[in-house]
């Protein structure tokens, strides 16, 4: 599937929630099928980009505008985050920028069908990361309000903002009645936002006369029709292999080092391993698996990005020329047969596992010490 410039790609998007959205750009109150219709703000965005170009700019090409700075952007927000909240070299942080950017599903199939709202919610979504993790809650918070207007699934980052709050004043040695006082005016913001989203799909729903809108429904069917209809799109576990290809095998291994050497309550630790419940409960609304997994993407390459810095994969470029090349002739398709892919795979991972061998990471001291050797930065005492 490509995307063609000819300025009528929007008339035969060929997908069918991309009917939704580009009757939506041209209507922002356009009869669709829940929960499409809640997603107003990358169509709004086309629309009045597109009513306000003077007739210069084409529907298609407003669609691309849209789709190409949404990823630009998201690609310096991912850089920073990796660089200030990863602790990345600066050569591993554009490599993982790279990977972002090779990503199938995150990057070219957007290019592909640039129809969704989904690269707006990727830019949020890492925002949203960046913030949280900077301690910045307020900004936090005023992204998820600006991101559930786009596409409601960010809201699936919503409880990590009183888990973060609880950890920090726990690490400060706070006592408890400090301690439960910032968590409940943490936990009440998190119901202002929820509420917030609520009145808004409560407000959007009467404007537009759809009292059949409910929430866990979609494509007009009830929310039992709903999840056996998208469970009935299944993807098999290669599928789902081929979101991040050999990637997965250094974030599991970063996952495992976080847990053995600081426990269940490092943030890295918790933020991956919590989003899965979440987007796998999002998996049964949703016919496209891959597309819900996707949105792991700042973990699993920033912890990836933290295993090759931690088994000094950077100090090697022939290596990490070779896992790029890899890397994008899997999602490029570059190669075809799923044989030939698989053997990349395991080509890859046999690199990751001799670099780790030679390495032979050395186990971490205290990790309150500053310079905190699972990001590389080893102690030169």
């Amino acid at each position: 599937m490509h995307g063609d410039f000819n300025g009528n790609l929007y008339t035969r998007p060929r997908d069918g929630d991309c009917d939704y959205y580009v009757a939506m750009a041209q209507n922002t109150a356009a009869q669709v099928a829940y929960p499409f219709g809640m997603r107003i703000l990358t169509p709004l965005i086309v629309k009045v980009i597109k009513k306000n170009s003077y007739g210069l700019l084409s529907w298609d090409f407003t669609w691309y505008l849209v789709t190409f700075a949404s990823l630009f952007a998201t690609a310096v927000v991912f850089y920073n985050l990796l660089r200030k909240v990863f602790r990345l070299d600066v050569c591993l942080a554009n490599l993982m920028v790279l990977f972002m950017l090779g990503n199938w599903i995150y990057c070219f199939f957007q290019f592909a069908v640039p129809f969704f709202p989904d690269p707006l919610n990727n830019l949020l979504w890492m925002m949203a990361l960046y913030w949280l993790h900077r301690q910045r809650y307020g900004l936090f918070l005023l992204t998820l309000t600006v991101g559930f207007l786009n596409k409601e699934v960010i809201l699936f980052l919503l409880p990590l903002y009183p888990l973060f709050v609880f950890l920090d004043a726990t690490e400060r040695g706070q006592r408890l009645a400090g301690v439960a006082r910032v968590l409940a005016r943490a936990l009440a913001w998190a119901v202002v936002v929820a509420l917030a989203y609520v009145g808004f799909r409560r407000g959007w729903s009467h404007f537009l006369h759809a009292e059949t809108y409910q929430m866990f429904t979609g494509w007009n069917k009830s929310p039992l029709e709903t999840m056996v209809y998208c469970l009935s799109k299944h993807k098999d576990v290669l599928d789902l292999f081929q979101v991040f290809h050999f990637l997965w095998l250094p974030f599991l291994a970063m996952l495992w080092v976080l847990y053995r050497e600081r426990g269940w309550r490092d943030k890295f630790f918790l933020g991956a391993t919590y989003i899965v419940l979440p987007l796998l409960v999002g998996r049964l609304f949703a016919t496209d698996a891959n597309r819900v997994c996707v949105m792991m993407l700042p973990w699993v390459y920033g912890l990836a990005g933290m295993y090759f810095q931690r088994i000094r994969l950077h100090e090697n470029p022939a290596l990490l020329l070779t896992l790029a090349f890899i890397y994008l002739a899997l999602n490029y398709g570059w190669v075809e047969n799923k044989e030939w892919q698989i053997g990349l795979n395991v080509i890859a991972m046999l690199i990751l596992a001799v670099q780790h061998h030679v390495v032979r990471p050395p186990p971490a001291p205290n990790p309150g010490k500053p310079d905190d050797p699972l990001t590389g930065q080893f102690s030169k005492a």
